[in-house]
């Protein structure tokens, strides 16, 4: 496997309720302003790698390094208001377009926050009136050294996991759009 190079990258992946998932690379916000800090930098791009379950950990290895090797390539999607998993599935209304999904972030960051390293994060989506979001559940960093091959590894072990008996999930199961 390459070595990974530790510059700040991710990739946004949806995985719907058949584990089918769908990778996206990131590209610079285009409508960014200097001194704007309420939008995002990096939006997902056009195009992203769908993976169809099942799949193998080495079918999934590759697709990752397909993905953050899409860095910063990719026209951003035309999301508007809408969120990804509305724009993707092209289902209107957050609760309707991730009911029975979850969403990943997997990436790296060296030095900052909390999160700093190799990760791979589980989310899933929340109940709310407005807007879109996502609670964190799970998550797992990876040693320095870590390969595809171990980011693929550690996804498909939280893609099987029973997220439900999460102490996360246990405490805000309330919130979570189930």
């Amino acid at each position: 496997m390459n070595e990974i190079k530790l510059e700040r990258k991710f990739v946004d992946i949806l995985v719907d309720a058949n584990n089918n998932l769908a990778i996206f690379s990131m590209s610079k916000n285009p409508d960014k302003i200097e001194g704007d800090v309420w939008s995002p930098i990096w939006l997902p791009a056009q195009n992203p790698i769908e993976l169809r379950a099942p799949y193998t950990a080495e079918e999934l290895s590759v697709a990752l390094e397909r993905g953050m090797n899409a860095w910063e390539s990719g026209e951003v999607l035309p999301l508007g208001k809408s969120s990804l998993a509305e724009f993707y599935y092209q289902i209107k209304g957050f609760k309707k377009a991730t009911l029975g999904t979850k969403y990943v972030n997997l990436g790296w960051c060296p030095g900052w926050g909390p999160g700093r390293g190799k990760y791979v994060w589980i989310e899933l989506p929340m109940n709310r009136n407005k807007g879109h979001a996502y609670m964190g559940i799970e998550s797992k960093n990876l040693p320095d050294d870590a390969d595809w091959m171990d980011f693929a590894n550690t996804l498909l072990e939280l893609l099987d996991m029973d997220l439900t008996k999460t102490k996360t999930y246990q405490v805000y199961k309330s919130k979570l759009n189930k």
